[in-house]
């Protein structure tokens, strides 16, 4: 950085190469994670953690919304043993820290599940080997193959029973831009899905846009795009938008799993880096990453610079109930 509170150009530069090799990193330590968990194995521990939690929440909302205990509620936290206090005994406050401790139990469970559930199958075919007079090794054989029977029975099902007949084909636009003369937006076509643009000048649209229908009365236009805008070039234009038909199994896939792919990443990402929030989230349980996204995303304050990530995003506020 140049001077105090002043960013030049090659500094701003080396800033954004670094904050996209940092998005990088994170895709790419989400992608092998998601390789290899697929989930946390079920243990018994796990699952009444679970049911802890979901028993803290709904005491919370009772006193929340200051109704009685339910009797769903009262069973449950029979099953877990526990003591339910008076309501007017335990504060509002109280019930959200009993809820977060709940939560923090139940990860220092999940962390090590998969030696807790061995342990449990282990307990199980010893004492179906008990009762049986059979051999614990044979017993866990058995579970294995019958776990195995059913995947590959319901595999067939799906392939013979079907309830939809396969797709004959898709038709997809030849176009890229759209625009509604009457909604006064601008659609784009973008991998399988439509996003709308808001014009916020005449001739001028929002990057940043939401999925959405066009209706049937598009034209096609020309666009140039910048950092901050998209111009419609052609607005006048009268051109119809045209269509191609997919027949073949293989193009037809690949266009579904395109679609899927970016609608997923549309309405599941909290910027334009399309990484969810629970990635962020994440990063903050780990103090030193922590401290080190802070010093990061303060950069650009301190500097009086915009991160181009930063440049397309939105934040939303729900209305919450009053008190």
């Amino acid at each position: 950085m140049e001077e105090k509170n002043c960013a030049n150009e090659e500094d701003i530069d080396a800033y954004n190469k670094l904050d996209e090799e940092i998005v990088e990193l994170i895709r790419s330590a989400a992608a092998k994670v998601g390789r290899v968990d697929f989930g946390y194995q079920r243990s018994p521990d796990l699952c009444i953690a679970g049911k802890r939690i979901r028993m803290h929440k709904t005491i919370m909302s009772c006193i929340r919304n200051n109704i009685k205990y339910t009797e769903k509620l009262k069973s449950l936290a029979e099953e877990l043993e526990y003591d339910l206090p008076r309501q007017e005994s335990i504060t509002m406050k109280q019930a959200y820290t009993n809820v977060c401790e709940a939560w923090k139990e139940k990860r220092i469970i999940e962390k090590e599940d998969g030696e807790r559930r061995a342990r449990w199958l282990d307990e199980i075919c010893r004492e179906i080997a008990r009762e049986t007079g059979g051999d614990a090794d044979k017993v866990y054989k058995r579970m294995i193959q019958c776990a195995l029977s059913k995947g590959v029975f319901k595999r067939l099902n799906s392939i013979l029973k079907r309830e939809w007949s396969a797709l004959d084909y898709i038709e997809v636009p030849n176009e890229t831009w759209y625009l509604d003369k009457n909604g006064d937006e601008l659609y784009e076509f973008d991998n399988g899905i439509f996003i709308a643009h808001s014009s916020f000048e005449e001739n001028l649209y929002e990057k940043y846009g939401s999925i959405k229908v066009p209706p049937k009365d598009v034209v096609v236009v020309e666009v140039e795009t910048s950092d901050d805008v998209i111009h419609v070039k052609n607005p006048e234009s009268i051109q119809q938008w045209t269509w191609t038909k997919v027949t073949k199994p293989e193009e037809m896939e690949d266009w579904l799993m395109r679609r899927n792919k970016r609608h997923l990443q549309q309405i599941t990402s909290s910027s334009p880096s399309a990484l969810h929030y629970t990635l962020w989230k994440a990063i903050a349980e780990v103090d030193d990453l922590a401290e080190i996204h802070s010093l990061w995303v303060s950069l650009p304050f301190m500097y009086g610079f915009i991160c181009n990530r930063h440049k397309r995003e939105i934040d939303c506020m729900l209305e919450k109930k009053p008190g």
